[in-house]
């Protein structure tokens, strides 16, 4: 959505410009990952997964933590 967009291009300036830190809540990872150097993820109140956002590539295995697997 486009509104989602916008709302991270803003994020992301005022990351940049002020070294600003954010705990940011989303259901689009994909994005929030772009946007952050570390992560955490938290499923039934736990942290179930947590590192650096660059280390998660495509973010399929967080997706199958969450979702479950088709297998």
């Amino acid at each position: 959505p486009i509104a989602v967009r916008n709302f991270y291009s803003v994020l992301r300036r005022a990351v940049d410009e002020t070294n600003l830190t954010v705990v940011l809540i989303e259901q689009y990872v994909h994005l929030a990952l772009t946007l952050c150097d570390d992560f955490s993820g938290i499923r039934s109140g736990r942290v179930a997964r947590a590192g650096r956002s660059s280390d998660v590539g495509d973010g399929e295995d967080l997706a199958e933590m969450y979702l479950g697997s088709e297998e």
